[in-house]
């Protein structure tokens, strides 16, 4: 079995911390290809090691800058790291590679709602949600605009519609609220 299939195994089975150290044991011995540099970063990007995660995911894209899911994970540990503008530029370069990848959609439209430009995100979500009606996530995020936006009937409504799915299970909890 190779490195780089044991590194994929650890992650898999919850051990970063050694799928990194086998992973690093690749790269020492095959080089550093796209693919291995991006799995570095999807391990420290596990780890929270972000600013680590985000340097694996630039060499690999050095090697091959048409990866749109390199560009995708690139913008996620961006934003993770609280990096809101470079995460949007990675998520709209991921979006121009993978214009029909509905998480790719997804994180370029919220993107566009953390840099403030939330007319131009809800008319991404509008967008996504017209081609994948079915996608939740696209859903829930829209109605989250619309309500930033001040649409409150809008955005409830939208809320609403997770509920009248029947496979969209909602837990009701109780949150206690400080007095």
């Amino acid at each position: 079995i190779s490195l780089r299939k044991s590194a994929q195994l650890k992650l898999k089975s919850g051990a970063p911390a050694e799928a990194l150290s086998l992973i690093d044991l690749a790269l020492a011995e095959e080089g550093g290809s796209a693919e291995l540099h991006s799995m570095r970063g999807m391990i420290l990007a596990r780890l929270d090691r972000l600013d680590e995660a985000a340097t694996a995911y630039r060499r690999a894209l050095a090697d091959k800058p048409g990866l749109g899911e390199v560009h995708n994970n690139l913008g996620t540990a961006l934003r993770r790291a609280g990096y809101s503008v470079e995460a949007h530029r990675s998520y709209a370069e991921a979006h121009r590679l993978k214009p029909d990848h509905p998480s790719v959609f997804l994180n370029y439209a919220m993107s566009l709602a953390e840099t403030e430009q939330l007319e131009e995100a809800l008319s991404a979500l509008d967008s996504l949600v017209a081609r994948a009606p079915d996608y939740v996530d696209a859903q829930y995020n829209r109605a989250l605009v619309l309500m930033s936006l001040g649409r409150f009937d809008e955005g409830w409504r939208a809320f609403k519609w997770r509920l009248r799915r029947a496979d969209v299970h909602v837990r009701h909890e109780d949150f206690p609220q400080q007095v």
